[in-house]
């Protein structure tokens, strides 16, 4: 062997490890069913060593008519960078590291398909060391809603040739048949030339569902013709889901009074606690208050009182004055009480004379026309 096929040989011995990553890709979960939002979850486990061996950036392809819901992205690696398209999901820290040496971490997002199928997912993984990928198998499975039958039954026909015969009706439509009863049975002629042999048709009535208790539902059945036999009786009970409804409990609406916001709000809680609490908001009209008004009420009428008391001082006060001129009250004309000493002044009448309560007033007394003067 030549020397240079040796060295070469021994070269690629010492290389051909660090040019392909070691990493392991696991799926938590690879069973779905259609149209549901499921949480796809994958691990990678970083069986590289060294400073090289850390994994920068992740890659999760996944199938077109797998929808991923945007912003439930997660993983617990070292933080880094997201991005995505409608179907590569992109993580990366070329800085620093996602994924150190010999360390798993998780990646996970949500997505819902309404196909069902078995599809094909691919993670790739990029260090130093190149480039790792894998890909994950998974399956959307069919759901089945369950269906319960619900028959009636019309009445038998008379006998023919032996054999009565009836028909019956799904009101569910569940195209199963497995609850259905029997729809025909024998019957006997005892002579076909004259009568048809009485056999009792039974005729059954059945009241409404009760409603669903511990998983079951019940009715009553009875037979009109009362003939005595359960053969063809209907079904009494079936099975059913308890539906959680509401029954909300609301405080008033508050504030009492619409405020400047024109918002009102009330708390609601559910005492069956099968939704959580709500607050209620419902569009007020603000009226305003009405304290200027009453301000504006009472200002007027305080007003008007004075007003009213100024006038009547001041026509009591010119009342008071008139009666004081005119009886000698202060500040009419005084005169010396009391007969004066001696004969009067010369001129002034002997009346005059006398206290000013003793005067006699002068008598305003109109005059008839041609009478004289007094």
């Amino acid at each position: 062997m030549r020397k240079e096929e040796i060295i070469l040989g021994i070269f690629l011995i010492i290389i051909i490890p660090f040019l392909s990553a070691n990493h392991i890709f696991t799926a938590t979960s690879t069973s779905f069913n259609e149209d549901i939002i499921a949480t796809y979850n994958f691990s990678i486990q970083n069986n590289d060593t060294g400073k090289d061996a850390n994994i920068t950036q992740v890659k999760i392809t996944i199938p077109s008519n797998l929808s991923f819901i945007s912003g439930t992205q997660g993983t617990n690696a070292n933080p880094g960078s997201f991005s995505n398209t409608s179907t590569v999901l992109t993580w990366v820290n070329s800085t620093n590291y996602l994924i150190n040496g010999s360390e798993t971490k998780f990646f996970w997002f949500n997505g819902n398909t309404t196909t069902p199928g078995n599809y094909t997912l691919t993670i790739e993984t990029t260090n130093s060391s190149g480039t790792s990928s894998s890909i994950i198998n998974f399956t959307i499975n069919l759901v089945v809603p369950t269906c319960t039958e619900n028959w009636t039954y019309t009445n038998y026909t008379e006998c023919i040739n032996g054999t009565q015969t009836r028909n019956a009706t799904d009101s569910n439509n569940c195209n199963t048949t497995n609850n259905r009863n029997a729809l025909s049975k024998t019957c006997t002629i005892q002579n076909p030339n004259i009568t048809i042999n009485t056999i009792c048709i039974q005729n059954w009535s059945c009241t409404n569902y009760s409603a669903c208790v511990n998983g079951l539902q019940v009715r009553v059945c009875s037979d009109l013709k009362t003939c005595g036999n359960l053969t063809d009786k209907p079904a009494v009970n079936k099975t059913c889901v308890v539906e959680c409804v509401a029954d909300w409990d609301c405080t008033d609406w508050a504030p009492a009074e619409c405020p400047k916001s024109g918002k009102q709000t009330q708390n609601c809680t559910d005492l069956n606690v099968c939704e959580d609490d709500k607050i209620g908001t419902q569009n007020c009209t603000y009226e305003g208050s009405n304290t200027w008004i009453w301000i504006t009420v009472i200002s007027t009428i305080i007003v008007l009182i004075i007003i009213g008391a100024i006038i009547i001082t001041r026509y009591s006060k010119k009342k008071t004055d008139t009666l004081n001129e005119t009886f000698g009250f202060p500040g009419a004309p005084q005169f010396p009480r009391g007969p004066p000493r001696g004969p009067p002044p010369s001129g002034m009448p002997s009346q005059m004379m006398r206290p000013p309560m003793q005067r006699r007033l002068p008598t305003m007394v109109p005059r008839l026309p041609n009478q004289p003067p007094y």
